[in-house]
């Protein structure tokens, strides 16, 4: 995706903005409701309302940083600089217009609740409300991306973005030999070339922002998969793509439960090698193509097991499908159960699970196409 300062489009936008902005009548936006004068902790006469005006009213503020730098949908970024801007279009001339409440701002169209939100983020990110000012958001989002223990997993699973742009970033990143920490690896310069990537777009950048919070707080990245992906390495899967976020983890985890996790792991990779029970288990599907390539399924399945399009994560208790995990197609209960998510795209499109009860009841597997 383009960055959107440099496509046509946003020029044809900004052109639209600057006729709207001679429209936008003042004492319209101050008649806005007394409702809005609230988004969750933000009041009127807050100090997070004062941080956020203090920033809207700075008298070098610029559309790149409401659009960029504070991640705004740029309809709201382009209405509050050019409301900002007055006639004249341009901040720090006499015409300028002052933002005076958080009801106010509201009333600027396309600015709303998550607009607020957004806006608090980013005062907080530059150093205001005691928040951390080391960084700026530009600087927040390029430390995630060139993080030398950076994998498509922590893109895709602990950042939570669309997994075609986790692979976009990833792929960049790792350059031509698909791999992180190698001579090849390609470093992000700026925060426009994570957005011109396909599938990258201010979601994604938003989301990377406040993944770079939880790094400078410790809850990131660090041991975030480690103790899974070793488990699975030593047993000769280094290469699969894994989603065991630790929080899900911890959620899941019942002291009451006679099996643990790290147990519940062990069994359903032994179920998914050893279990051809079900017509559409992995092993019975393999067992016909290595029939035909003269091959024993074990050492087939475990071939295409160990492969960067193979993936097996933990069914998280709201798991919905969107993040790629999809909850049993037989409705197996997560509170009864531990279940695991598998595909092997590069054997077929079938979707897998493998149930292991917490009560140490029989583990069993099952596919579905």
């Amino acid at each position: 995706m383009k960055s959107p300062i440099s496509s046509p489009f946003y020029h044809v936008l900004l052109a639209s903005a600057l006729a709207f902005s001679a429209c936008v009548d003042q004492e319209a936006v101050n008649n806005v409701s007394s409702l809005a004068v609230e988004f969750g902790a933000i009041e009127s006469g807050s100090s997070e309302e004062a941080a956020i005006l203090a920033f809207l009213n700075r008298g070098d503020l610029s559309l790149r940083e409401l659009d960029i730098e504070a991640g705004l949908d740029k309809r709201a970024a382009l209405n509050i600089f050019h409301f900002r801007a007055g006639p004249d279009g341009a901040i720090g001339t006499g015409d300028d217009r002052s933002i005076t409440s958080i009801a106010q701002l509201d009333g600027i169209p396309y600015v709303g609740p998550s607009a607020v939100e957004q806006l608090l983020r980013h005062v907080i990110a530059s150093g205001g409300l005691g928040g951390p000012s080391t960084r700026s958001r530009e600087e927040a989002i390029l430390g995630v991306v060139n993080h030398p223990d950076i994998s498509f997993e922590v893109l895709d699973y602990g950042v939570g973005l669309d997994r075609r742009a986790a692979f976009s970033i990833f792929s960049y990143r790792a350059g031509p030999d698909e791999e992180s920490n190698t001579f090849d690896d390609a470093r992000f310069v700026t925060v426009d070339e994570i957005d011109e990537l396909s599938f990258v777009g201010q979601s994604a950048l938003n989301k990377l922002f406040s993944y770079s919070r939880k790094m400078e707080f410790g809850e990131a990245l660090p041991g975030e998969y480690a103790a899974a992906r070793a488990f699975l390495a030593a047993q000769g899967f280094s290469e699969m793509a894994l989603s065991f976020p630790a929080e899900e983890v911890s959620t899941q985890a019942d002291p009451g439960s006679s099996v643990s996790f790290e147990r519940a792991l062990s069994l359903a990779l032994t179920s998914i090698l050893t279990d051809n029970s079900d017509i559409e288990s992995p092993l019975a599907l393999v067992s016909d193509y290595a029939f035909e390539e003269g091959q024993e399924p074990a050492e087939a399945l475990r071939s295409f097991m160990n492969q960067p399009k193979t993936f097996l994560g933990l069914v998280g208790l709201h798991a919905d499908g969107e993040d790629g995990v999809y909850p049993p197609e037989n409705g197996e209960s997560i509170q009864e159960n531990w279940v695991f998510h598998f595909t092997m795209g590069a054997f077929s499109d079938h979707l897998y699970w493998v149930v292991v009860p917490r009560n140490g009841g029989a583990v069993f597997n099952y596919g579905f196409n």
